[in-house]
């Protein structure tokens, strides 16, 4: 669905998790499941990941070398363990198996696909702007070594070799030579990614007539969050993620249409292995609310997950712009909407993405419309605009 990506990895266990540390106060309590856990493990990473990125970007010098101290400051393994609340050998093990992958391969491949990500964004922008509007120069281009060194320096590699020997070992080339098509040749589940991805190996759609985008400044919100692991190939993982959150919010009374629900792909899958993607459904939820509920706040202490049942998590969404289509139809009119904004309009408008997912924000639910047709916003993070749109394009969706 979302532009670009869902989800897959081994699926979650459904046994209780005893920590093999002593308990200390606002530990979880001993019957929470190992998703929650490792959630809150693996948001901590991406957040230090986010800001370091940003700030990286914002200080890397003109020729793209990294600046002392910028860059992300990942956490260790002990404040991972920490955040899930077990302790190093045993949150070692526990990732392992649920993930599928170590800490150590978990965060150098997140960061190498943010490097790639970044690099090949560079190489688009740069080869849209050079051939205007009506060209597809630059599809088969590849990133330049200016663009490979910036993307390094915001992956916090301070050194050019550490980098090129981590995406060698990741990728199979050296930064210069990777070339997407090549290895979406090569990738081990090529013929699954190409039934539900190739989204940048084909071209670029003419831009429509009536194609609007509003810039929009959202605040920053709490967010339920389903996650579903390995709905590529597992859409029933998908249905099932939507139908928790959707059912939690009936039970509670809690509004989910008009935007407050948004997808968010966690992973590109047009780079990620579909193994190893993330999708998440998010609800925006005020905190009163959630406070009412005992979700946050003095009520929420010592409680398993806050309170939330089995496969939800709490979350947030910071404050920030974003870049808002319409679209109503079905699956190829999404899809189509996605091309457009990254392909064309974004480029020709010049504007800087943050790093954080693009969301589908629903208008009507799957509840009402079904899974063959969809009304939503298509929302895009970017850095703030110079100047402020007019107070109507802020009120296109709802404050969530």
């Amino acid at each position: 669905m979302a532009a670009p990506s869902v989800a897959r990895a081994a699926p979650a266990p459904r046994s209780p998790v005893r920590p093999t540390r002593a308990r200390r106060a606002g530990d979880p309590e001993p019957a929470e499941r190992y998703e929650a856990r490792l959630g809150r493990a693996i948001a901590l990473l991406e957040r230090r990941l986010d800001v370091g990125t940003a700030e990286a970007a914002s200080g890397a010098t003109p020729s793209g070398a990294p600046v002392a101290g910028a860059g992300p400051r990942l956490p260790t393994l002990g404040e991972l363990a920490d955040a899930a609340g077990m302790s190093r050998f045993h949150f070692h093990r526990v990732f392992h198996a649920v993930v599928g992958e170590t800490v150590h391969a978990f965060t150098t491949r997140l960061r190498l696909e943010r490097a790639l990500a970044a690099a090949e964004a560079e190489r688009r922008g740069a080869g849209a702007g050079a051939a205007g509007a009506g060209s597809s120069a630059g599809r088969g281009a590849r990133a330049g070594v200016g663009a490979w060194k910036r993307a390094a320096a915001r992956a916090g590699y301070r050194s050019a070799a550490v980098f090129s020997r981590a995406f060698r070992r990741q990728f199979g080339v050296a930064p210069s030579a990777f070339d997407l098509a090549t290895y979406w040749a090569g990738r081990a589940d090529a013929a699954e990614a190409h039934a539900v991805s190739a989204y940048f190996l084909r071209p670029a759609p003419p831009v429509p007539d009536g194609f609007v985008v509003r810039l929009v400044e959202r605040p920053g919100t709490r967010l339920v969050v389903a996650r579903a692991w390995g709905a590529y190939v597992h859409p029933e993982r998908l249905l099932a993620a939507y139908a928790r959150l959707a059912a939690w919010a009936a039970r509670e009374g809690v509004p989910i249409e008009d935007g407050r629900l948004a997808g968010a792909s966690r992973d590109d899958p047009d780079v990620t292995p579909l193994a190893r993607c993330r999708y998440d459904f998010a609800l925006a939820v005020d905190d009163a609310v959630l406070a009412a509920r005992g979700l946050v706040g003095a009520g929420a202490r010592g409680r398993t997950n806050g309170g939330l049942p089995d496969g939800l998590a709490l979350g947030r969404r910071a404050a920030g712009w974003w870049a808002v289509h319409e679209v109503a139809g079905d699956m190829a009119a999404v899809d189509h909407a996605w091309n457009t904004l990254f392909k064309r309009w974004l480029p020709a408008a010049g504007l800087a993405l943050r790093p954080a997912p693009c969301e589908e924000l629903y208008r009507r639910t799957p509840a009402v419309l079904g899974w063959e047709r969809f009304d939503l916003w298509c929302a895009v993070p970017i850095v703030a605009p110079a100047s402020a749109p007019s107070g109507a394009a802020a009120r296109a969706i709802p404050p969530s």
